[in-house]
């Protein structure tokens, strides 16, 4: 059933338009390059040069979704270790060890998890949004 007019006015005004990003424009590397922290969750473009790594670490607190734009690389999630191309969604599940290594291109990724604190892999830059720099 497609929404009705009464329906697109309420969520016109729950929900402002924001102005879209071209995240394969956003500059950077070294880690998270643009963040966004509207309510519920937090989304991070992480960029990574060829051959940087995001070390073995412990995420105790969310589940994380990894959607890949660009370059290639590896996850490990655990023990088992998956690879990474542009399209690949990974589900980096809530108490599980992951590391995160880029390919010869370097890897171009958008994070996406509950609400929490955002990521802070690396230095912020510019185009971190003011959400993103709590």
């Amino acid at each position: 059933m497609a929404p009705t007019s009464e329906h697109r006015a309420t969520a016109s005004v729950a929900f402002p338009a924001t102005p879209p990003v071209d995240l394969g424009r956003v500059e950077g590397t070294g880690g998270v390059v643009w963040s966004v922290s509207p309510h519920g969750f937090h989304a991070n473009l992480v960029v990574l040069p060829p051959g940087g790594i995001i070390e073995r670490h412990l995420n105790d607190v969310v589940d994380v979704l990894l959607v890949v734009l660009a370059g290639s690389g590896a996850v490990t999630i655990e023990a088992e270790t998956f690879d990474l191309a542009p399209g690949t969604a990974v589900l980096l599940p809530e108490g599980a060890t992951r590391e995160i290594a880029a390919g010869s291109v370097g890897l171009r990724y958008l994070s996406v998890h509950a609400e929490r604190g955002p990521l802070t892999i690396g230095v912020p830059t510019a185009h971190t949004t003011p959400e993103g720099t709590r």
